[in-house]
């Protein structure tokens, strides 16, 4: 790519973190925790931080990619999803999040390898 130094890209995300739901032996979930949502003041704040490029980022530990480590205006730690669920939970979480995507993109036989490869 001629200028893939000069894009940048952000996925944000606009839902919220913390839900924690059960499965019934029926296969059904049972709300256990409703999500703590982000709202949209707070997700604004971030946009203008990206966009003045104020964020302090860290690697994240799960995706190998970056994340916030400090905004200014938010308190930023509140997202963070060690502080919702225990280790144990979250390894689970993630470890089910990145099987179902990689079964989803299996689907595009034409999918470029290194795409598939990103879910690790």
């Amino acid at each position: 790519m001629k200028n893939k130094d000069k894009i940048r890209c952000f996925l944000l995300n606009t839902g919220g973190v913390g839900e924690l739901r059960e499965k019934q032996p029926d296969g059904t979930k049972i709300l256990k925790r409703k999500v703590n949502r982000i709202p949209i003041k707070e997700m604004a704040s971030v946009i203008r931080e990206i966009s003045r490029d104020s964020i302090k980022w860290e690697p994240d530990p799960y995706f190998g990619t970056e994340i916030p480590k400090k905004v200014e205006s938010i308190d930023i730690t509140k997202y963070n999803p060690a502080k919702f669920y225990s280790p144990k939970t979250l390894k689970n979480l993630i470890n089910t999040l990145k099987q179902e995507r990689t079964e989803y993109m299996a689907k595009f036989k034409n999918l470029n390898e290194k795409i598939k490869q990103a879910i690790k």
